[in-house]
């Protein structure tokens, strides 16, 4: 800053740097006065710390801007490309989008995007909206180190409003719990075997129910509180269900509270079922149904599992776990402060991916 010695190191100028070892500058910090804030920290952190600050003399090319994005528009329905189309290209560089450029496609259902980042870490996406509907491209786009082109195609679909293709090709169930209440993870993969997207009924495409008694319900895949509305028996998603085994998630997370050893947790069905999964915490309890089976004990990030498969279920049926042992439950012991109260565990995005992988 401005009250900084004449004679400071300029952490930018590579020369002076390439001079000094990172022991150097570990040694100058821990010596100076106007270092002790990292003169502080244990050594466990000062080291990367001093290895960003290394990064400071670092010259970094711009990036070369000089790359191609082509594609077309595609309706899969009828096998047409799609005219005058507005179409948004998207990248993604470090979670970061650093790129959002926009064309029409031409009477082929063409579209070209130029000067172009061609990064190699850079992943690019093409956007669109048809008949009130937004479609992204089905596999991100790159540039090879020896090409300044890159190609995505865009499906978009023709609606509708008849709901006989729609089904759930999976549902993923995680139980855990606290001294009074389970904690329940629903994840329904719902699948559309038709060629349109379902654009549903008023405005509602997938009615849904969750176990009585649940508490504190929330929805993992709805960021601005608006994707799920609730209903007389329950709740309804609102997205457009596209096409495919995988043309929509949804993600419920909440409680079930619980005062006795026993207690049946039942989850209506609004679909055909084709497979699903049930993943509960070993922490005591005793997991019984008609609906599944026990398959294996497995570590997941640290915690152990037990896992149980079923499938073919009919829409209308619900399924039924009973659990038992509750009043013998085993929780982590760590010390608490003085006044705290044990607070549900937070939802591991990861495991959950990990649950639909498995």
């Amino acid at each position: 800053g401005p009250d900084a010695p004449a004679n400071i190191v300029d952490f930018t100028d590579l020369p002076v740097m390439v001079e000094r070892s990172q022991a150097d500058l570990q040694a100058n910090f821990l010596a100076g006065e106007q270092h002790a804030p990292f003169s502080n920290l244990p050594e466990e952190e000062l080291w990367p710390a001093l290895d960003y600050v290394r990064t400071f003399s670092f010259d970094l090319a711009a990036p070369k801007s000089d790359g191609v994005v082509t594609g077309q528009v595609i309706n899969a329905t009828t096998g047409q490309p799609v005219a005058d189309l507005e179409v948004t290209l998207h990248g993604f560089q470090n979670n970061a989008e650093i790129a959002n450029l926009t064309a029409q496609t031409d009477g082929s259902g063409r579209f070209t995007f130029e000067n172009v980042p061609t990064e190699h870490s850079i992943l690019y996406m093409v956007e669109g909206e048809y008949q009130d509907v937004v479609y992204v491209s089905d596999e991100p786009g790159i540039f090879t180190p020896d090409s300044a082109e890159t190609t995505l195609e865009l499906k978009v679909y023709e609606p509708t409003t008849e709901a006989e293709g729609i089904n759930i090709t999976q549902l993923h169930y995680l139980l855990s719990f606290t001294p009074d209440a389970v904690n329940a993870v629903q994840i329904f993969v719902v699948g559309n075997d038709s060629d349109r997207t379902y654009i549903g009924q008023n405005g509602q495409t997938f009615p849904f129910s969750i176990p009585g008694g649940a508490t504190d319900v929330r929805f993992e895949n709805d960021p601005a509180g608006v994707r799920f509305v609730e209903t007389a028996d329950g709740y309804a998603d609102t997205e457009p269900i596209g096409p495919g085994a995988e043309g929509q998630s949804i993600v419920a997370v909440y409680d079930i509270p619980f005062d006795d050893d026993t207690l049946t947790v039942d989850l209506p069905l609004p679909a055909d079922t084709a497979a699903l999964n049930v993943l509960m915490s070993n922490q005591g309890a005793t997991l019984n149904s008609d609906q599944v089976q026990f398959v294996e004990k497995r570590q997941v990030q640290g915690s152990e599992f037990s896992i149980y498969n079923g499938d073919s279920l009919a829409k209308g049926d619900t399924l039924a776990l009973r659990l038992s042992g509750l009043d013998d439950l085993e929780f982590d012991t760590a010390p608490m402060m003085p006044g705290a109260t044990a607070a549900a565990p937070p939802v591991d995005q990861n495991l959950i991916l990990y649950i639909i992988i498995g």
